[in-house]
């Protein structure tokens, strides 16, 4: 990327990891504070998070604070802030709580600069920027002209349109649309499906 112009360097987790390692020792207590960095951001040790005597939101936020002083980190937000429904407007703030999950997601969230990596991976996914987030969905098959559609889909559409095209009852929980370029296209050129099959 770099070769192509574009502004991209790699940072390193583990030195971020010493720095707020030190800044919780030489400020709270002296504790085995973290399980690392993993996926999109830094996980406390919940028995630190328990014996550490501040609030979860206070150690978040000093995590937080020693993270921003990162360079290639693009922004950061905390466990409790997301939570608690404190973040900007912005659309990587829309994107980051879209993904966040109660039990599985880091306690302080990163992300980096576009086109920054941490560590020495060759690739990364998951960040909020659209060579990331913009895959293409693929229908082929006997009957279905070709198409090329220019416009934003949703993943959580793919079960819906193939329970259309087959006539059977959408998924349960189902929150798609199915696709009409689809679907459409293959209007009366397939059986439904009469009965499944047990192995």
């Amino acid at each position: 990327m770099t070769a192509r112009g574009y502004q991209s360097a790699r940072y390193d987790n583990a030195d971020i990891l010493k720095r707020i390692n030190r800044r919780l020792n030489f400020t709270i207590r002296y504790l085995d504070w973290s399980l690392g960095f993993a996926g999109p951001g830094y996980f406390f040790d919940p028995e630190a998070l328990r014996f550490g005597g501040k609030p979860p939101a206070e150690l978040e936020a000093i995590v937080a604070e020693v993270i921003r002083e990162t360079s290639g980190v693009s922004a950061v937000f905390t466990r409790s802030d997301i939570l608690a429904g404190r973040l900007l407007d912005t659309d990587t703030a829309r994107k980051v709580r879209a993904t966040f999950h109660p039990t599985r997601s880091p306690d302080v969230y990163t992300v980096s600069n576009a086109f920054w990596l941490d560590g020495t991976s060759a690739a990364s996914h998951g960040t909020p920027y659209t060579y990331d987030t913009h895959v293409p969905i693929i229908f082929y098959g006997a009957g279905l002209p070709p198409a090329q559609v220019l416009r934003l889909i949703d993943v959580i559409d793919i079960a819906p349109t193939i329970a259309a095209v087959l006539r059977t009852a959408f998924p349960s929980a189902s929150a798609g649309t199915p696709l009409p370029e689809v679907v459409d296209a293959l209007r009366g050129k397939i059986e439904p499906l009469r009965r499944l099959k047990s192995f």
